[in-house]
């Protein structure tokens, strides 16, 4: 199945939010020109007929309609970087990051934030597959 992760960080220092990935889906114009140009095609609202994502972990049957596994890399500097939430789509598709980070902060270090947005997101009616990591970091101020 599919494998969509995205990911948001929350900047403890500036209470910034940043959601650091792209949607790889079927009706962004960058992604049906790379599909295209890779011999694939989007139709009836989906990669190939059947997906409405582009990119992910595994279907790699969906490859010859320009599904594709490669990565979209980006980088932060940590130095002041609280946390960062990294899920599949059965998160995102419920829940607004900007909520995902209130109820992360809410809870605090010592809660399984991962596991309890998990519960969250089925709770609120998501029927897709629902992985979460929440990756915490020492903040600067507590580092010196």
């Amino acid at each position: 199945g599919e494998g969509v992760a995205q990911w948001s960080l929350w900047r403890s220092r500036t209470t910034f939010l940043w959601w650091c990935s792209a949607d790889h889906r079927d009706d962004t114009r960058s992604e049906v020109v790379r599909i295209q140009a890779a011999g694939g095609s989007v139709w009836v609202g989906c990669l190939g007929g059947m997906l409405q994502v582009t990119r992910g972990l595994g279907d790699f049957d969906r490859e010859a309609d320009g599904f594709s596994c490669a990565a979209d890399v980006a980088w932060v500097m940590s130095e002041d970087v609280e946390f960062v939430i990294l899920a599949s789509d059965g998160l995102w598709d419920v829940l607004e990051d900007a909520a995902c980070c209130g109820l992360v902060r809410e809870w605090g270090a010592e809660e399984d934030a991962a596991g309890r947005l998990g519960v969250h997101a089925r709770s609120l009616g998501s029927i897709d597959d629902i992985s979460v990591i929440v990756a915490r970091f020492a903040v600067a101020e507590k580092r010196a």
